[in-house]
């Protein structure tokens, strides 16, 4: 097993979540997907950027899933992995759109993903996050961050984190 410097316990509801997805390997349950259709003229180059910043600002888009010595689900940051986000062209979305979301497999890959898609007639913002580290709140937060790094605002870093909470509640259930 890989040696992690630290590795954070998964909350109850977190659990569930894991639990039920290992149930059901390769299938999209639990996912938040959005298209978003973005004007011709936005700079998918400066959008880029300020989606890299705002993932920056939010540290649970950097963990991954594994399991402790115990063999219980914990996250752990990924300190390996470097965000790439390639701007791809496509002729018409239509024809990709639907092939968008992908499945997670929890153990093996960070829970987001992120497609800028540029076609003739408009540029695509894809994104798709894992319920295990977001809901419909936190990714209002998100695309709000988004837009401000686009308009060149500083994003203030969260200071208490789901990885907060998680380590909290751990420390309350232990007693």
């Amino acid at each position: 097993m890989k040696e992690f410097e630290k590795l954070i316990p998964l909350s109850q509801s977190q659990l569930g979540i894991y639990i039920e997805c290992a149930q059901h390997p390769g299938e999209i349950i639990y996912h938040i997907p959005f298209l978003y259709k973005l004007h011709k003229n936005v700079d998918m180059q400066r959008l880029k950027s300020a989606i890299l910043k705002t993932i920056e600002a939010h540290p649970a888009f950097r963990y991954r899933f594994t399991t402790n010595n115990d063999g219980e689900p914990v996250m752990v940051e990924d300190k390996e992995t470097r965000w790439e986000i390639p701007i791809e062209e496509c002729d018409d979305i239509e024809k990709i759109k639907w092939q968008l979301p992908v499945p997670y497999d929890l153990t093996d890959a960070l829970p987001i993903n992120i497609r800028l898609i540029t076609t003739p007639t408009a540029n695509y913002f894809f994104l798709q996050a894992h319920h295990i580290i977001t809901d419909g709140a936190s990714m209002a937060v998100l695309m709000d961050d988004i837009r401000m790094a686009y308009d060149g605002e500083t994003i203030i870093p969260e200071t208490y984190t789901m990885l907060d909470y998680a380590q909290q509640e751990y420390n309350l259930r232990k007693g």
